[in-house]
């Protein structure tokens, strides 16, 4: 899998440094630009592996695991269900919303389809703190 991330690279005496604002938490230095480059790279990786792990623990044996989306549920009353619960639109992307809950300041892509899963709106609805649909 392939990913774009921002890398912000600032120079500090002999040292390059640098941290990607998409992902909390990503630093990486080094004495060239391209070895700070790699090292936040290797950092980036290193921590989105680990919050795959931590995501899947306590997913049933028996749940399908798949990078696609199916379809079932309403992408309009999800919609009005975010507003309704005080979320609001920070961010729209080529094929995701970026919303997020002021309250809590948890922020979730929305993909920007006709129909959502029922799962993924749990999950939406979830980590923004906000009750099912």
């Amino acid at each position: 899998m392939n990913s774009e991330f921002t890398a912000i690279i600032e120079q500090d005496e002999n040292w390059f440094v640098a941290y990607c604002p998409e992902i909390p938490g990503a630093n990486g230095q080094g004495r060239t630009v391209e070895e700070c480059r790699a090292n936040l790279a290797e950092a980036i990786a290193l921590i989105l592996e680990d919050r795959l792990e931590d995501a899947l623990r306590g997913v049933p044996p028996g749940a399908i695991r798949e990078t696609g989306v199916v379809g079932v549920g309403s992408a309009v009353r999800g919609l009005r269900h975010l507003r309704k619960h005080g979320c609001f639109l920070k961010r729209e992307g080529k094929e995701h919303s970026l919303w997020s809950n002021p309250q809590t300041g948890a922020t979730e892509a929305v993909p920007r389809h006709t129909e959502i899963p029922n799962l993924l709106a749990k999950k939406i609805c979830r980590n923004l703190s906000i009750p099912n649909l």
